[in-house]
């Protein structure tokens, strides 16, 4: 391994074989952007592990280096924010890595986001998506205080039932817009 940092990195954490080959095949430019990444974070093996898979397939769809891939300024400035921790700098990068490979499911889940909000700001009923977008069902789950809080709440969902924002979020859970 020629990049001093990464190989650092390699020594730190137990790395199985497989990951290990594979940063040992990266050229020494890979290597050396790989490794000003890693300076700006220190993920989990596992993080790690899909951060190059998902670079890599990233690269092969749009036919760019990695190492040009791995210097982007933005992945670069998501590794090196001072005001979060390093798990919400994992998340973040992984995050972008997903809008970045899965472009359409990233438009998708942005467009359920903005539906399940604007429902829960109308109706305050909290709808939870299916994770990872496995399936067309919501959970829906409401807080009550008190009795009249019974009434109030079937009102609330005699009106999301109503609202075209609900079937729209529905009909983007079942794939048909």
């Amino acid at each position: 391994m020629q990049d001093q940092f990464l190989l650092a990195y390699v020594q730190a954490k137990n790395i199985e074989p497989d990951l290990l080959a594979r940063l040992q095949g990266l050229s020494f430019a890979e290597q050396a952007a790989l490794g000003a990444l890693l300076a700006g974070f220190s993920p989990t093996v596992g993080t790690l592990r899909v951060l190059l898979r998902l670079a890599t397939e990233i690269c092969e769809r749009d036919r760019r280096e990695l190492s040009h891939f791995l210097a982007d300024p933005h992945l670069h400035q998501l590794a090196r924010a001072e005001l979060a921790s390093p798990k919400e700098k994992e998340q973040r990068i992984r995050a972008w890595l997903e809008s970045e490979r899965y472009p359409q499911l990233a438009r998708v889940k942005q467009a359920i986001e903005l539906c399940r909000q604007d429902l829960i700001r109308e109706t305050g009923i909290r709808l939870e998506l299916p994770h990872d977008l496995e399936g067309d069902t919501l959970t829906a789950t409401i807080s009550l205080r008190a009795p009249e809080d019974c009434s109030r709440m079937a009102r609330a969902l005699e009106t999301l039932a109503r609202r075209p924002e609900f079937s729209n979020l529905l009909a983007l859970l079942r794939g048909e817009i």
